[in-house]
């Protein structure tokens, strides 16, 4: 007969990083054999979780991005959703869905229902960013028969297909600015991570971040704590005054 104490001790036993899968495993399990007393046995329990550093860009990498822009080696349009997801964070989702009644140019917001999370934010439209989407609109974007604010480059003007769109439209600024996929991950997630790091420079609050990315818990937000290095740096306990000495 299964108990609660055999759950725990063959939980005991798994590496500490498949834990998260045997949990998550044992609950179908219970589920699917309606044991409701072993389900929550299992259902409170938190396995230990490794946070990793994000990487994000550097400020070189950024200058890169800035001077590509203003070459002119960028379409409007792409430089409009890099400068998107480096200035806001916004999920590839919701930038596809953007249309052109969520721009307040008289106020300077940016104002949407996020899909993930249901969550109305309203963003701040920086002058850099207005800019940018300003010049797609007047110099590029095509009659396209929609009122979405980012459509296709040849006809049908139908509006981005997916996330897969976004990838390839931030790995190709990448390319020509001359980043190189390294520790990178290419993408609206890369320029997500930055949004969210650049904040925690700046010193915005992790409840105000975690509201604008759309993070359900503060918990998912505390990882960019990482990506601040002189914050952390200052956390690190001075070596001096501690002794040398092997103790046997």
């Amino acid at each position: 007969m299964i108990t609660s104490d055999i759950i725990v001790d063959y939980i005991k036993t798994t590496k500490q990083n498949r834990q998260r899968a045997v949990i998550t495993g044992l609950k179908r399990y219970f589920t699917f054999i309606n044991r409701q007393d072993l389900f929550g046995i299992v259902d409170g329990m938190k396995a230990y979780r490794t946070k990793r550093i994000i990487p994000v860009l550097n400020d070189a990498e950024i200058q890169k991005i800035t001077d590509a822009i203003r070459s002119g080696a960028i379409s409007n349009r792409d430089a409009a959703i890099v400068l998107f997801g480096l200035t806001t964070g916004i999920r590839a989702i919701d930038l596809i869905n953007l249309r052109l009644s969520n721009i307040d140019w008289d106020n300077e917001t940016i104002s949407f229902k996020q899909l993930k999370t249901g969550n109305y934010v309203i963003l701040p439209l920086s002058v850099s960013l207005g800019n940018a989407i300003a010049k797609y609109l007047c110099k590029e974007r095509p009659d396209a028969g929609n009122d979405y604010l980012f459509v296709r480059t040849v006809a049908p003007f139908y509006p981005l297909a997916g996330h897969a769109s976004c990838y390839y439209i931030v790995k190709s600024v990448f390319k020509v600015s001359g980043i190189h996929n390294d520790a990178h991950i290419f993408g609206m997630h890369m320029l997500r991570h930055n949004a969210a790091s650049t904040m925690v420079k700046n010193e915005v609050p992790i409840s105000t971040i975690a509201a604008i990315l759309g993070h359900a818990s503060i918990d998912s937000t505390d990882v960019y704590i990482t990506t601040d290095e002189k914050k952390l740096r200052e956390c690190v306990l001075p070596m001096t005054g501690i002794s040398t000495e092997v103790f046997s």
